[in-house]
């Protein structure tokens, strides 16, 4: 508590009044307490929300939500890829030695009929790709050296980005999105599970 506190902790109206010295005051409450700050601790920072309530209090839930969302964008900014998206689309996102992204994107809106399609967005460096999503369908994307990779049909599987390479078997549609545009790739693999394109 030393850290974050100057001697012990004061309150007025469920804030602390009393925060160290080394905090960066974020945002401030109508009546001027210290909301939202930031406090270095080592290497790192803290980022504390000010408040004596519950998070999901409706009071401070929206600023949770709005900061949660503000640190995360922050945090990724400078990840070659990232997804943005609503509470009805879940994604995972793994870092692979070659130095490719693969995200895995689940639509989880088990409140609304299974026949609409979901939404998110692909960011890939500073360019943004709408995707429509299919209900109870996982979505792999790779991506490498500002080109993304992902299929229509979850029969299929996008092994590499760059080249692009694809096992399954049948037909679908490759989509590949590369400086801001998507280009679709109507592909056929038969004996040989493995194609290449381009």
């Amino acid at each position: 508590t030393d850290m974050i506190f100057d001697g012990q902790p004061k309150f007025i109206d469920g804030h602390c009044i009393n925060l160290t010295k080394n905090a960066k005051v974020l945002e401030e409450t109508e009546k001027g307490f210290p909301l939202v700050a930031e406090i270095p601790i080592g290497e790192g920072k803290l980022v504390l929300l000010n408040k004596c309530v519950y998070p999901a209090n409706p009071d401070v839930k929206p600023v949770y939500e709005k900061l949660i969302i503000k640190l995360s964008d922050k945090a990724h900014e400078n990840d070659i890829a990232n997804i943005i998206c609503g509470e009805d689309v879940q994604f995972t996102r793994y870092m692979q030695d070659d130095g490719s992204m693969h995200i895995y994107l689940t639509p989880v809106d088990w409140y609304n009929s299974p026949e609409s399609d979901r939404y998110a967005t692909l960011r890939v460096g500073a360019d943004l790709y709408d995707l429509k999503l299919r209900f109870g369908e996982i979505t792999k994307i790779v991506i490498k050296d500002g080109v993304a990779v992902w299929t229509k049909d979850t029969d299929f599987e996008v092994l590499s980005a760059s080249p692009v390479k694809v096992q399954g078997e049948g037909e679908t549609t490759v989509y590949i999105a590369k400086d801001g545009k998507i280009f679709e790739n109507e592909i056929k693999i038969g004996k040989e599970p493995i194609k290449i394109i381009g």
